[in-house]
């Protein structure tokens, strides 16, 4: 079932920023069941998906 999600979520292609936040998120979560340690490429995709989300900080105002 996730690798069917993972795969309809790789196939769509990102219109928006949010889109990549959601593909980068979803590589990110699992990773960290699969392979959970801070070694390459876990921490550089974090960083690039605080950087994705800190560039769109208009799309998501705080509540």
């Amino acid at each position: 079932m996730r690798d069917e999600r993972a795969r309809a979520l790789w196939d769509e292609p990102a219109h928006a920023f949010a889109g990549v936040a959601a593909k980068l998120h979803a590589v990110l979560c699992m990773g960290n069941e699969d392979c959970p340690d801070d070694e390459f490429p876990w921490p550089q995709i974090s960083a690039a998906l605080r950087d994705v989300v800190a560039g769109t900080g208009d799309m998501w105002p705080e509540t």
